[in-house]
């Protein structure tokens, strides 16, 4: 169905007829499938392409989100970490600079910041209830969450094109 036209004869806001679809893929009545320009290619008569070079940029561009992803996760960490005002340290990070810490962050407010701590995930420290979770999830988007690697994305919140497809950035996990 072509979002577009149902939106011109039936006069109803765009957010409106996607929010209907959604309900009724949610209750079971239909199934939606992700289709358009964002995920689709055509090939233009009369050119030869080369696909293994195609591959190799698209891979590259998806392990430089990937990096970039993880990197502004490591920042924000270190922000949480940070043992002085957190408000200085953004506006530093900004560049800008306060004179005097803010007032109202945790460290103003408590005298101290509890820093995360970056550990092993042992057995003795997961919650089975989430273990099975994460297991019944598995199951359902094999496809999606089948290499430990995808699994971790899933968990860290970083976004992948079968995640996107599977609609897992809106599961309660995600992230």
């Amino acid at each position: 169905m072509d979002i577009d036209q149902a939106v011109q004869k039936t006069g109803s806001p765009r957010k409106r007829i996607i929010t209907a679809f959604d309900y009724l893929e949610q209750k079971g009545d239909l199934e939606l499938k992700v289709s358009g320009p964002r995920l689709g290619f055509r090939r233009i008569a009369g050119q030869d392409i080369d696909i293994p070079a195609i591959k190799e940029k698209l891979v590259k561009r998806f392990v430089t989100r990937e990096k970039n992803d993880i990197r502004r996760l490591q920042q924000v960490v270190e922000m949480v970490n940070h043992a002085g005002c957190k408000t200085r340290f953004l506006m530093s990070y900004f560049g800008e600079d306060i004179e005097k810490d803010c007032g109202h962050c945790s460290l103003c407010l408590n005298g101290e910041n509890a820093p995360i701590e970056r550990g092993t995930a042992g057995a003795e420290r997961l919650d089975f209830s989430l273990m099975e979770k994460l297991h019944s999830l598995r199951k359902k988007y094999p496809e999606a969450l089948q290499s430990p690697r995808q699994m971790t994305r899933f968990l860290c919140g970083l976004s992948s094109p079968l995640l996107i497809k599977n609609k897992l950035g809106k599961h309660e996990l995600f992230g």
